[in-house]
């Protein structure tokens, strides 16, 4: 199994556990994205590791299939609007956000693509059939602890909520 592209999406807790991870396929010379929570709000701190050789700044869903495509065509992808690209020279192409998709325009999911042992969650003690989706964005509360708030900050001129 060799991929195109290295995925890591993380929140702070887990950000230099992925890092670590990163770090140890390296040598493989495929190219890391890094998005998620923390990237989205360190986006600074996460570029300049070395393993990571872009990162998403906002919603993935449309610009790492268009990042995807680019790069299955041999083109130039450092110019796809939410992600930042580490290039050849030295300099860091800093793309600006893009305006978040509507989910309903969203495909359905293919969950064929996915071995069956690998859709199996422990949960109460038991083993269900189930993977983790995501039917709405944002949240209607504003909890203290939580990022949901600085979300509705950032997204607040681009984003779509529908919270359920």
């Amino acid at each position: 199994f060799r991929p195109d592209l290295i995925g890591l999406s993380t929140v702070e807790p887990t950000f230099l556990f992925g890092i670590k991870c990163l770090e140890t396929i390296r040598d493989l010379g495929i190219p890391a994205i890094v998005g998620g929570v923390h990237t989205i709000f360190s986006p600074d701190d996460v570029i300049r590791y070395d393993a990571v050789d872009m990162v998403c700044i906002g919603e993935g869903e449309e610009c790492v299939v268009e990042l995807c495509r680019r790069m299955q065509k041999g083109e130039d992808y450092s110019t796809v609007g939410n992600i930042w690209v580490k290039k050849s020279d030295g300099t860091i192409a800093r793309n600006p956000k893009t305006t978040v998709q509507d989910m309903s325009t969203l495909p359905v999911l293919d969950f064929s693509i996915f071995q069956p042992e690998r859709i199996f969650r422990p949960m109460a003690g038991q083993i269900h059939r189930m993977l983790p989706i995501e039917f709405s964005r944002g949240c209607v509360y504003k909890c203290t602890y939580c990022s949901a708030p600085a979300f509705d900050q950032t997204f607040k001129h681009s984003v779509l909520i529908d919270a359920a």
